[in-house]
């Protein structure tokens, strides 16, 4: 009896088991392609380049130039290395968040950005104002064009002779001046920005 019992349960259990292989190999499969990123970045963009949602995270490692045009598209994160790293458009920052789909400019240690701990160290560190340097539209050409953007723990925004188009967009939390302009223009219509540093024009 027992031996019977045996003999139909092993099929069985094989069959499940496979079964609970396959569908766990599948799992896994697909989260790898939804999340590609972390992705680096850093020296010199020289051809119009996207920037995706599905290989975001992108992490700025030193300092990111811009000479031609870079699109970031909706619901992509942007972190920055350390309090060196630094983005200077000389071209084109084309940032269009949405509503539903903010773009973010952060810290690596800002975990709640995109709930992905970046820098993998659980939660031993926290963002803090000062964590990343500057985005810096530097030149009478560079615009930097940011809507339904979250930009936050840098030092700010900087419009040397350049110029910034900032719509529906939160600048917090950063240290020095949230934005400065420098000789250039920031058109502003924005949710939020602190009391500490509004604008600075020199």
């Amino acid at each position: 009896m027992n031996t019977l019992a045996l003999s139909r349960f092993k099929p069985r259990t094989i069959f499940y088991f496979a079964l609970f292989i396959f569908l766990l190999s599948n799992i896994l499969f697909l989260k790898g392609i939804s999340a590609a990123g972390p992705t680096n970045v850093s020296g010199v963009i020289a051809t119009d380049t996207t920037w995706t949602k599905e290989n975001s995270p992108y992490v700025v490692q030193g300092s990111l130039a811009i000479g031609s045009s870079l699109t970031i598209d909706p619901g992509v994160v942007v972190k920055f290395n350390d309090y060196q790293a630094n983005i200077i458009v000389y071209g084109t920052l084309n940032a269009s968040g949405t509503a539903t789909e903010k773009i973010y400019f952060t810290s690596i240690k800002d975990d709640l950005a995109d709930n992905h701990d970046t820098n993998n160290d659980g939660s031993a560190t926290t963002p803090a104002a000062g964590d990343w340097s500057y985005i810096n539209a530097s030149g009478a050409g560079a615009t930097v064009n940011i809507s339904n953007g979250i930009v936050r723990y840098g030092t700010g925004l900087q419009a040397r002779y350049g110029t910034f188009n900032l719509n529906d967009s939160h600048v917090y939390q950063n240290a020095y001046n949230n934005i400065y302009v420098c000789y250039g223009t920031a058109r502003r219509h924005i949710e939020d920005v602190d009391k500490d540093g509004d604008l600075d024009v020199v």
